[in-house]
């Protein structure tokens, strides 16, 4: 192992991985693509609003795995775990979408949107801004 690699933290892990699976998703979709899903995508949700209200205002946040502790629940159902955060007060959610070192998914936050009706965004979804995918702008935090 080099001496750079001992001295590279988790975070530099996730960005070079992130920026690996960019380059990967940009030779493989072509932002007409992106486009195109931007287009049949469904409207955001009003994510101020869900915070502007009265009472306490919790972002609840939905991951299945973190590079500290591994694996937190398995098996992760998204749906009803989503469904129980709203259920104890949740004014938005916030899911984590990266794969290799969160365990997480888009599907993850496509079944969450489909049981909730408050707004969902993702965590770490890519690391390109400006570019537009139909789960959002896919800069580090994405709105659905």
């Amino acid at each position: 192992m080099s001496a750079s690699s001992n001295t590279r933290t988790v975070l530099d892990r996730i960005l070079e991985s992130r920026r690996a699976e960019v380059e990967h998703r940009k030779r493989v979709l072509p932002e007409t693509a992106l486009k195109y899903g931007v287009k049949a995508a469904a409207p955001v949700r009003d994510f101020t609003a869900a915070l502007s209200g009265d009472a306490i205002n919790i972002i609840a946040e939905l991951k299945p795995a973190s590079p500290s502790r591994g694996v937190i629940r398995d098996p992760f159902d998204a749906p009803a775990l989503a469904k129980a955060l709203a259920v104890a007060g949740a004014a938005a959610l916030s899911v984590l979408t990266e794969g290799e070192f969160f365990g997480g998914s888009l599907k993850n936050l496509r079944e969450a949107r489909k049981k909730l009706p408050y707004p969902l965004f993702a965590r770490i979804s890519s690391l390109i801004p400006g570019r537009s995918g139909k789960h959002g702008p896919t800069t580090p935090t994405a709105f659905s």
